[in-house]
């Protein structure tokens, strides 16, 4: 906790991702134990280099701004914190920020890799402390939800493998 006067704290978490194997080797990329502990990750994508300067006028600029100084409120960071994996990417100040892919941006993934949703420029109203929150838990929702269908996937299969296991050594006997 800050002390009164002193900044929040910044954002943390690993860029590390799940270890995978190859699916052709008909094993799960996950195990089980890591789906019940896995993470989303949240990927943040700002204007490297753009600052008040250059780029007040800019609604890259202004999305990241909100973000960093408006959102992540002492409550929003401790959400982070507590329960995602955070990256920050930089995009190229000289880049055509008419393409979306060039725009800043917040991306949701699962931890299993699939993308849950983001926030674009269109949608700056989410970037406020209360509808952010509200938005993290949905994701968090979510990505329990995807990490719990592929546990009922994996245990499936080990199932049919172990009865077709016992079936080959019935049917050897």
């Amino acid at each position: 906790m800050p002390t009164p006067g002193e900044a929040a704290a910044a954002v943390t978490g690993s860029t590390v991702k799940p270890t995978t194997t190859t699916p052709a080797t008909g094993e799960s990329e996950w195990t089980v134990e890591e789906l019940k502990a896995g993470k989303p990750s949240l990927v943040y994508y700002y204007v490297e280099g753009m600052d008040a300067t250059n780029g007040t006028k800019d609604d890259s600029y202004k999305f990241s701004q909100s973000f960093e100084m408006g959102c992540l409120a002492e409550k929003v960071v401790e959400q982070i914190n507590k329960a995602w994996k955070c990256k920050k990417v930089g995009l190229d100040l000289d880049a055509d920020r008419k393409l979306e892919k060039n725009q800043a941006r917040i991306e949701f993934w699962s931890f299993t890799k699939q993308k849950m949703g983001d926030v674009t420029l269109k949608e700056t109203n989410l970037i406020n402390p209360g509808p952010f929150k509200a938005l993290l838990k949905k994701y968090e929702a979510k990505n329990a939800e995807i990490c719990a269908k592929e546990i009922k996937r994996i245990e499936a299969e080990k199932a049919a493998e172990d009865k077709a296991s016992k079936d080959e050594k019935t049917a050897a006997k």
